[in-house]
């Protein structure tokens, strides 16, 4: 056998003097813990002479006066109540000494079995507290406990047992160790051959006294950073102290003044903290996590049906209550109710403000594309930055310069409510009943956003859509009319006043601004003739693939991202479907299928016809071009891309980008280069397409609202439906599909 290392006795003896608190934790109760001291003490007891010499100070630890035990300490808790309460409370994994030392064997079991496993239970019990006292051992010891455990309740682990060789035929250590390691090399089930290598383990280092292994990794300096990851917090599902945060990568620090990401995930990905219960297992934590997205999916549907939503029944008492009580509390109460939260918080952009002697709701909304270069201020009307909604004249006493009750107090307010009337009122429904009921009434998520100071970058569809502020105030009035009507009451609304104004995103074209921009600006030049050189083709074809990117960008309200539309492998011609997937990370939550309209498929068809054209005629005196063509017609490769010279003049054919772009286009294109998205959206919530539907088109579903999922009801009419929409936009507007180069 292997030479006893050095030991190293200050760390020892540190340790040893800690060791109960090891065994037993605090956490444990009382009896528990002297139960467990009592099973410890009989385990060790009946420990072999011959086998405690190579333990060290452990016996003298265990017969110290400290921990002796009265045997009617047994009468107390007996083992398997203790074992018990520990599975019960979900403490087998944090307590797994206490756990390993009260467990029982099964009344089937013989007595030589029963024997035979408490040899074994004794000796890598004690040979686990050994390996904590000299090194750093936890995965080993973690991994032996839970084997010991499972091999007298689980009936896949129990063949273990017949494994261990009898310690009456080993008298000392060192040959039981031999033996174990030579059954170790028998061919054995993986189950079987795992599990005795965990015990097998822990004896043999215990035996030779094993330091540990610790892995230390040479640090390297860490590249710079090319995403950067910012963290939103969600609502509470329910009324729990589980934080749900949602990260969302970005280009650059702190979000960066951007539409949205351009990074997508397979699915959103969120990070569930339960402050609760910081001693779960990992797989209890992956449980709870799964639970809670569940929770947030069925939430985000807002079914009239779902226990989680509140009732018309509570709404109703708790507007009379507040109404006829007076009482301040009620009136936060009722402030959270008719805004989606009290303003502050986790909201932002959200103020309280008396105007003209009324308590209003003003909301600051600012996008990044608010904001316009000056030269286009003739060209596109501008967008407001404010909305101010009047509330109830049951809140205009409210105390806003005061900070709100807290939120004990507030709960405290709805269980008088809810004993008083026998509602489920809890803060997490007061506060998502106005989603709950804009959702029912078939209203876009994005107003429920604005109304509750969501911040764009957690709400994509905020910084794309332009909205009249006078459907926001409309929408909302009829929230808080809804409300006070359920308890028979008047919300004591101001006259309604229209404002013609909107807020959001300005790049909503004016009609006659979006016909100049394809039919002034973007139209390429004359085709060039058969025999003319390569640069001027090239030119035309640059000019060309502008107007073609813009078109099909526009009525797919793709993202602005290299290699925009993909390959032609993505496009079904029959029936005019294009999947998009439009984010660096090509699929998941990003990724769509759409009915592209008539014309598009019309443009779709004359640029594959003009890339036939140029491969043909460039076949023999540049190869390289004519092969990038043909890659384009077979979806090898991507369908879109230009045709440049490097500095020393050689052909260059590269896929379009946001920089090559911009090159290409120069002052022909003075918005962004995502124009499109915003314009489309702003078209489509003006028609009367389900949001849902729109959310889906321009791929910015929450979790739960896939409606390319697999449970979604969505048919292939509705996206036909949209496309028509988009086609009859394009009609309006005298936007037609252009041919490419043609050789007569």
């Amino acid at each position: 056998m292997d030479e006893r290392p050095p030991l190293d006795r200050e760390r020892y003896h540190r340790r040893l003097c800690h060791l109960s608190h090891v065994v037993c934790p605090k956490l444990l109760p009382p009896p528990l813990r002297l139960t467990t001291f009592a099973m410890l003490k009989w385990l060790m007891g009946n420990m072999p002479d011959d086998y405690w010499h190579r333990y060290g100070d452990l016996e003298r630890w265990a017969s110290h006066p400290r921990y002796r035990v009265n045997p009617s300490a047994l009468n107390i808790k007996t083992p398997f109540e203790a074992c018990h309460y520990l599975r019960r409370q979900q403490l087998l994994t944090e307590c797994g000494f206490a756990a390993a030392i009260n467990i029982t064997t099964p009344s089937t079991w013989s007595d030589d079995d029963h024997a035979h496993y408490r040899r074994y239970q004794q000796l890598v019990i004690v040979s686990c507290l050994q390996l904590h006292l000299i090194g750093d051992h936890d995965s080993a010891i973690e991994n032996a406990l839970r084997e010991i455990r499972l091999i007298a309740t689980e009936a896949r682990h129990t063949p273990v047992l017949q494994e261990l060789p009898d310690m009456a035929a080993h008298p000392d250590l060192a040959t039981l160790i031999k033996t174990l390691r030579a059954n170790r090399q028998h061919s054995l089930p993986p189950l079987i051959e795992r599990g005795l290598g965990f015990l097998c383990v822990v004896i043999y280092d215990a035996y030779r006294l094993a330091k540990g292994v610790t892995r230390y990794r040479r640090s390297q300096k860490l590249p710079a950073a090319e995403h950067y990851v910012q963290l939103f917090q969600l609502e509470k599902t329910d009324d729990t102290d589980i934080v749900v945060e949602e990260l969302v990568m970005h280009p650059e620090p702190n979000g960066g003044l951007v539409d949205e990401p351009p990074f997508a995930l397979d699915t959103k990905t969120l990070r569930i903290h339960d402050p609760s219960s910081p001693h779960h297992s990992p797989f209890l934590r992956a449980e709870l996590n799964k639970r809670v997205t569940e929770q947030l999916a069925v939430r985000q549907l807002s079914l009239p049906c779902s226990f989680e939503q509140a009732s018309n029944w509570d709404i109703e008492h708790l507007v009379r209550g507040v109404v006829n009580d007076g009482d301040p509390v009620g009136r936060w109460l009722l402030l959270a109710l008719v805004c989606g939260g009290i303003p502050g918080g986790l909201a932002t952009g959200r103020s309280l403000q008396v105007i003209k002697e009324r308590l209003c709701l003003v909301i600051e909304h600012k996008v990044p594309a608010s904001t316009l270069d000056e030269r286009l201020h003739a060209m596109l009307p501008p967008t407001h930055f404010r909305i101010v909604l009047p509330l109830p004249m049951v809140l205009q006493h409210l105390a806003v310069n005061a900070p709100p009750p807290s939120e004990q107090l507030l709960k405290k307010h709805l269980a008088l409510i809810n004993e008083r009337h026998q509602t489920r009122l809890t803060l997490g429904r007061v506060t998502r009943y106005l989603e709950h009921w804009y959702i029912n009434q078939g209203f876009d998520l994005m107003q429920v956003a604005l109304v509750r100071g969501q911040d764009y970058k957690k709400r994509p569809a905020l910084a794309y859509s332009n909205t009249p502020t006078d459907q926001v105030t409309k929408h909302h009035r009829a929230y808080l009319q809804f409300l006070f009507n359920l308890a028979g009451l008047d919300a004591g609304l101001p006259p309604a006043r229209s404002i013609p104004a909107t807020v959001g995103s300005s790049l909503l074209l004016p009609g006659k601004v979006l016909h100049n921009l394809f039919n002034r600006l973007l139209i390429p030049p004359p085709a060039p003739k058969r025999d003319a050189a390569l640069e001027e083709v090239a030119s035309f074809h640059n000019h060309y693939l502008c107007y073609v990117w813009a078109l099909l960008t526009f009525v797919t309200g793709h993202r602005d991202v290299t290699a925009p539309l993909g390959s032609l492998a993505d496009y079904n011609p029959i029936t005019r479907t294009w999947w998009i997937s439009d984010k660096e990370i090509r699929n998941g939550l990003a990724a769509r299928t759409l009915v592209i309209p008539v014309t598009a498929a019309r443009q779709v068809a004359l640029y594959q016809a003009h890339l036939h054209t140029l491969g043909q005629r460039y076949r023999l005196l540049h190869r390289e071009l004519a092969q990038r063509c043909d890659a384009a017609l077979d979806g090898s490769q991507n369908l879109l891309f230009f045709i440049l010279h490097d500095n020393q003049g050689h052909l260059l054919l590269q896929d379009p980008t946001p920089s090559n772009l911009n090159q290409q286009l120069g002052d022909r294109l003075p918005f962004q280069h995502n124009w499109a998205r915003h314009h489309l959206r702003s078209v489509l919530l003006r028609s009367e397409l389900a949001p849902s539907v729109i959310d889906g088109w321009m791929g910015h579903e929450e979790i739960g609202e896939s409606i390319f999922g697999r449970h979604s009801c969505l048919s292939i009419q509705t996206l036909q439906h949209v496309a028509d929409l988009i086609e009859a936009h394009l009609n309006f507007h005298q936007i037609e599909a252009k041919a490419g180069w043609q050789i007569l």
